[in-house]
């Protein structure tokens, strides 16, 4: 089917599928009153759902990332109180999700492999 000819017929039947909707009768009622097969009526309907969804796709944004400005401690790990083994350590975090990754960043998480981590992560899923 020739490009303008699908165009036409997808817009000719967006507005009958629109009318029907707008008229508060069934499809086999529309589809009697307008003389129309019923099947044809659900295949463009469906035709167009799926065209529908698939403009929908393309034009989903890929996911940018954010500069973020980032306190960190200076702190030697030397002079950092260990950690009692024996009590569960609760803190925050961030959780950074884009694509099929899902990054955790701690509060000492050193900013240096962080930058490199979202440096790396940026050439692999690219903005725009």
């Amino acid at each position: 089917m020739k490009v303008i000819t699908r165009k036409y017929k997808l817009e000719k039947w967006k507005a009958i599928i629109t009318n029907q909707m707008a008229s508060g009768l069934t499809v086999a009622e529309y589809c009697r009153q307008e003389d129309l097969p019923i099947s044809t009526f659900f295949y463009w309907k469906r035709t167009i759902r799926q065209e529908l969804i698939a403009q929908m796709d393309t034009q989903v944004s890929k996911p940018a990332i954010v500069e973020v400005p980032l306190t960190v401690s200076e702190t030697p790990l030397e002079e950092a109180p260990p950690a009692s083994p024996a009590t569960p350590i609760q803190q925050n975090k961030l959780t950074l999700k884009w694509a099929s990754v899902t990054l955790e960043v701690y509060p000492d998480t050193p900013q240096k492999l962080l930058r490199e981590t979202l440096q790396s992560l940026q050439e692999v899923f690219p903005c725009s």
